[in-house]
């Protein structure tokens, strides 16, 4: 339970990165995408009606490793990945569930979860 806690965590801090362009900048139906220091992909931010609706993070190796999909400021669906591809969580406002895997594929837990606020935070 501990490993879904420190995951659940990590979810949270992610999703409630700032955005790197400033207020005054006009990010109707835009795409930001975000680079280390070497050029390689960081982070891609969607944007729809100067809202963030979409915020994929990826590892150093260019693997996707978070897919936050947002409505209203608000995570509607949050989804990890291990290095491998595979999905690792998923949690969906709809469900009000947090789905954990194995790197496998394999079901792990599943845990009640009515919105991204009440993620375990330890």
């Amino acid at each position: 339970m501990r490993k879904v806690k420190i995951v659940c965590l990590v979810l949270i801090l992610f999703c409630g990165g700032a955005c790197p362009l400033s207020a005054r900048e006009h990010l109707n139906n835009k795409t930001v995408k975000e680079f280390d220091g070497q050029g390689k992909i960081k982070a891609i931010l969607q944007y729809k009606h100067d809202r963030l609706f979409r915020k994929r993070v990826y590892h150093e190796s260019g693997q996707l490793i978070l897919d936050t999909v947002f409505k209203d400021g608000m995570p509607i669906v949050i989804k990890t990945y291990y290095l491998n591809g595979r999905l690792k969580s998923i949690w969906t406002q709809k469900s009000s569930q947090a789905k954990f895997y194995y790197p496998t594929g394999n079901h792990k837990i599943t845990i009640p979860v009515k919105n991204s606020k009440d993620l375990p935070a330890h």
